[in-house]
């Protein structure tokens, strides 16, 4: 999803990864009750999950590079800047640890955050 909040003195990003009833990459729509399932799911082993480009193990950027430090869904609608957070939007936040990346990731080389998963559609 997209960049939220950028903190330089923490080297932190705070990103949107999904948010309710909106159309995502593939055309699918998430519900809440998936979000919130993904994100808990997510939260318990968080230090265990990593970032890779195009959703390409054989790209998996090095860990020492960067932390998942926070994972949050907002329980209501909120309004920051003129923008309305939907309830239920779930937000990750990553610090890079490498200095090159971080700054590769403000100057949007790197495009997506996306929750990697798989789902069974049922007809």
């Amino acid at each position: 999803m997209k960049i939220f909040k950028t903190d330089t003195k923490h080297k932190t990003i705070l990103f949107i990864v999904l948010a309710p009833d909106e159309v995502d990459r593939n055309g699918d729509l998430i519900t809440k009750d998936e979000i919130i399932k993904t994100a808990h799911e997510f939260g318990k082993c968080m230090c265990e999950k990593y970032l890779n480009i195009d959703h390409n193990n054989n790209m998996k950027i090095d860990k020492q590079k960067y932390d998942f430090v926070e994972s949050f869904v907002v329980p209501f609608d909120m309004e920051i800047n003129n923008e309305t957070i939907k309830e239920w939007t779930w937000f990750v936040w990553i610090k890079f640890k490498d200095e090159k990346l971080f700054q590769a990731v403000q100057n949007w080389e790197f495009v997506w955050v996306s929750m990697e998963g798989y789902m069974v559609v049922e007809e």
